[in-house]
């Protein structure tokens, strides 16, 4: 059953409910999250990922997306990117190498060259190029030697200190470079989707009680404005304490003590599934974050070009600034805009323009 974007499936037990959230929510509520984040202080910011992807993988997608019987069919990775959790990043490399394998992948796929392209094309959309700088490093040198023309898909993930390069190519495993697979894609997909149900249902009882209060204030103004409206509010007040004792009286045959026992419940089992779906997303974010331990932590200035990268228009450096912390970045300066500010002005590879900051069309992410 679906109401509102939740789907209700069979509960695991009785104190708590199985709600299937949509993972794009995530999305969505990421700037709410940045704001109270921003504000507060009392919760954290949503990670992001940064994966590499090559040839073959957009393959598998390609593929699946032709063989799918529903439109809106999701392959694991749809998912982890409809969360806003992770970001796919590719070199322009990417692309000559997949439309020179077009026609033959449509042959084996066995569909028109014109639909699997079409396919492409909308794929496509969701990557964020970047041009590659060479670096060397001991995987590079090792790939170099086996197989020169995956360097690209290296080079980036060097450059960007991505987390992973999604790929089965033997070579670039062998070699030393981070990599992740399926079951990687997998624990991503399901940790965005217990998130979504916490930061769904949290957000949304937030919101709820907030206007519950505004509500409530506003009626205490309009009444306490009038006499009359003070001898009603005592009136209303002195009804229902009455109310309650012949109430209670009745011993527990209220309507009143069978909505809140039914208020109480609910409440419990929100309480619960927040706390399964908190203690699930912890669990895999753990060990995620094992498996991305030896990457070197992002700089700032790579934090910056894969901004200016993923948003391909002109940016503020207050609009920088707040991406750059969504992103992940962690700082502890005072003025960190002036921060970001001194290092767009000493990197040749941003511009500033009439609408704010932009990167060179010539700029490679090193």
């Amino acid at each position: 059953m679906s109401v509102g974007g939740l789907t209700k499936g069979p509960a695991d037990d009785d104190d708590s409910f199985d709600f299937r959230i949509k993972t794009d929510n995530l999305r969505q509520l990421r700037p709410l999250v940045d704001w109270v984040a921003e504000q507060t202080g009392a919760v954290e910011r949503l990670p992001r990922v940064y994966l590499v992807v090559d040839a073959n993988t957009v393959r598998r997608e390609l593929g699946f997306r032709l063989r799918r019987r529903k439109e809106d069919a999701r392959t694991d990775l749809d998912d982890v990117l409809a969360s806003g959790i992770a970001t796919v990043f590719a070199p322009p490399f990417l692309v000559q190498e997949v439309e020179k394998h077009l026609d033959g992948w449509a042959a084996k796929m066995k569909v028109p060259a014109s639909r699997l392209r079409a396919e492409w094309i909308s794929y496509k959309g969701s990557l964020t190029f970047c041009l590659d700088a060479p670096v060397q490093t001991e995987p590079a040198r090792r790939l170099a030697q086996r197989d020169a023309k995956d360097l690209p898909y290296v080079y980036l993930q060097t450059n960007l200190s991505a987390e992973a390069i999604l790929t089965l190519d033997k070579d670039i495993k062998e070699t030393g470079s981070p990599t992740a697979d399926a079951a990687v894609v997998v624990d991503l997909r399901d940790y965005a989707r217990d998130q979504s149900v916490v930061v769904t249902i949290t957000t949304g009882s937030v919101a709820g009680i907030s206007l519950l209060v505004k509500a409530l204030l506003a009626l205490g103004r309009v009444l306490v404005r009038s006499v009359l409206g003070i001898i009603l509010s005592l009136a209303a007040g002195t009804a229902l304490w009455i109310l309650h004792r012949w109430e209670k009286a009745k011993a527990g045959s209220s309507a009143f003590g069978r909505a809140w026992a039914t208020f109480k419940d609910f409440v419990r089992k929100l309480l619960r599934t927040i706390m399964r779906s908190h203690s699930r997303a912890k669990l895999k974010w753990k060990r995620l974050m094992t498996l991305f331990s030896k990457i070197r932590r992002r700089t700032l200035r790579q934090f910056i070009f894969a901004v200016c990268a993923i948003a391909r228009k002109a940016l503020t450096i207050i609009e920088i600034a707040q991406r750059v912390l969504s992103e992940g970045h962690r700082t502890r300066a005072k003025r960190f805009r002036s921060q970001v500010r001194r290092l767009l002005r000493s990197d040749s590879r941003f511009a500033e323009t009439s609408k704010g900051w932009v990167l060179q069309p010539w700029a490679a992410a090193a």
